[in-house]
Parts: C-alpha cells; sequence; structure tokens
C-alpha cells in the first residue's frame, strides 16, 4: 500500500461520470436461463468500443455500472461528455439505455480503490434526477467550464452543440 503521503497527493479534483445500465438485472437473468450468454456479449462489444477510444480516461465497469475519470481540466471535460455522448449512441444501437450523471469534485483511484466525491456526486444527480435515460450534467461542473477562462470560444460551442437542457432545467 502507498503512504498517506502519497495518497493524500493523488487526492485532487476529479471529473467523473457515473453511468447506469437500464435492465441489467433482466439482462443477467435472461442470460442465465440460457446457454450463451447474449446480453453479457452485448455489453461487451458496446465497452470495447468506447475503450479503443484514446480518450486519456479511465474506464471501469462493474455491474450495471460504468465509471469514466479524469483530471479536472478542460480537455478531460470534453472528452467526459464526447465519451459518454458515444456510449449512450452505442448503447442505444444496441437497444441496451443508459443513465447517470457527471459532476466534479475530490478524487482518489488506484486499482482496488475509488474513494470519491465527485463519484458521489455523480452517482446521486443518476439517482434522484436523472430518472429518464439521460446523463445529467452538474451544475457546478458546467459553471466552471463555461465561467472559467480554461476554454476558448469554439470549445464552448462545441460542447453546447452537444448539450440540452429538460423540462426542469437540468443540463444533459
Amino acid at each position: 500500500y502507498r503512504s498517506m503521503t502519497e495518497a493524500i497527493e493523488t487526492w485532487s479534483y476529479g471529473i467523473v461520470a457515473f453511468l447506469d445500465i437500464l435492465g441489467f438485472a433482466n439482462f443477467v437473468a435472461e442470460d442465465a436461463r440460457s446457454s450463451k450468454p447474449v446480453h453479457l456479449e452485448r455489453l461487451r462489444s458496446c465497452l470495447a468500443e468506447v475503450q479503443q477510444a484514446e480518450t486519456g480516461l479511465t474506464l471501469l465497469s462493474f455491474s450495471d455500472s460504468i465509471i469514466l475519470t479524469g483530471s479536472l481540466s478542460k480537455d478531460a471535460f470534453l472528452n467526459v461528455v464526447k465519451t459518454v455522448a458515444q456510449l449512450q449512441r452505442t448503447f442505444i444501437k444496441n437497444r441496451v439505455l443508459i443513465r447517470g450523471g457527471i459532476a466534479l469534485g475530490k478524487h482518489f483511484a488506484e486499482t482496488d480503490i475509488i474513494y470519491s466525491e465527485a463519484l458521489v456526486r455523480a452517482y446521486l444527480l443518476e439517482r434522484d434526477h436523472a430518472r429518464f435515460p439521460r446523463v445529467l450534467i452538474d451544475s457546478d461542473l458546467l459553471d466552471w467550464f463555461i465561467n472559467n477562462d480554461v476554454a476558448s470560444v469554439e470549445e464552448k460551442a462545441v460542447c453546447s452543440s452537444q448539450l440540452l437542457r429538460d423540462r426542469d432545467a437540468r443540463v444533459f
């Protein structure tokens, strides 16, 4: 294990997307009753398509959850938005819906542990507010990107073209 000092040094701000695969329990139940796991192969195929892209992000998948992480930077934010949109398209093509949240916060991760304010905030966005197959963006993260000088006008416009505001005023 790393020393406490080394762990504290990597406890810094990050961006986390938490995605929930809708209908996962039904997929597992159907595959458990068949001789060949059809849904497992579809899910693996969807994830493989995104994992092949050079995003600079970390992707972790377990059970019905997909977690994308990156440092708090303009490039990571743009990559998370782009990668989540790609995941949504890929899953929809394979008849699978996802919903989730993207947030910023303090974040620590190693191979076998994630300890993250950003993950908790993204999870709570998904659990409490997503309700539909959409991926919400935390207002603090959006404010950081739009009102900070980290991105050019063109980058902000590209990002804005990927985002929508729903009837409940949430950006997804």
